[in-house]
């Protein structure tokens, strides 16, 4: 981080996938809007605790994968059921 600029000022930018799981999935859309199709999550950094990088872990796969996931089979069905109707 540049010197003055606060942990609050870098997070407003909504690049950094911190919060809860609805955040973290808007921040991942936002990136995949932007043509990312793939995120690294940095889960151990700073003063985390081993506890807290297992639950943001947990948290994780529990909501936001999921939600990919079933956005990507519906996009997958959306396509078939369009090429079905060629």
């Amino acid at each position: 981080m540049r010197k003055r600029v606060s942990a609050d000022v870098v997070l407003s930018t909504g690049l950094f996938c911190v919060g809860t799981p609805d955040e973290c999935i808007e921040v991942a859309e936002n990136y995949e809007r932007r043509g990312a199709d793939e995120i690294m999550p940095i889960f151990q950094a700073g003063p985390a605790t081993d506890a807290e990088v297992k639950n943001s872990l947990r948290l994780f796969g529990k909501y936001v994968i999921p939600h990919f996931k079933a956005k990507e089979r519906r996009a997958q069905a959306a396509a078939a059921s369009a090429t079905a109707h060629v």
